[in-house]
């Protein structure tokens, strides 16, 4: 489970914010973005996703939205398996949170 691209997530939410409580019980607020999978996939995102690179494909040109954050909404028996939801966190904060900017050629 996981591997492989998922294609078709809807976003849900453009600006949420969120808590993630790691292995060790400390919490880690973030804004970010969510989305759900669409009826035809399985699963939005997997365990061992985080991390992971969002972006959205158009056709004609690839854009990279941001990382994989967290998942929610379990699809399967083993809550640690799959998720429906995915929230990730966009490029423009990973970029400000690093102190860093663009400058792509013209």
């Amino acid at each position: 489970m996981g591997f492989g691209i998922v294609c078709g997530i809807e976003v849900k939410n453009q600006d949420i914010t969120y808590t993630i409580v790691s292995s060790d019980g400390k919490q880690h607020t973030t804004r970010g973005v969510e989305g759900t999978r669409l009826p035809t996939n399985d699963w939005a995102v997997a365990e061992g996703d985080s991390g992971g690179m969002v972006y959205a494909d158009n056709g004609s040109s690839v854009q990279a939205r941001g990382i994989v954050s967290a998942g929610h909404g379990t699809t399967t028996e083993d809550p640690s398996d799959a998720s429906n939801y995915i929230e990730w966190t966009e490029v423009p904060d990973i970029l400000k949170d690093l102190n860093l900017k663009l400058n792509p050629a013209k």
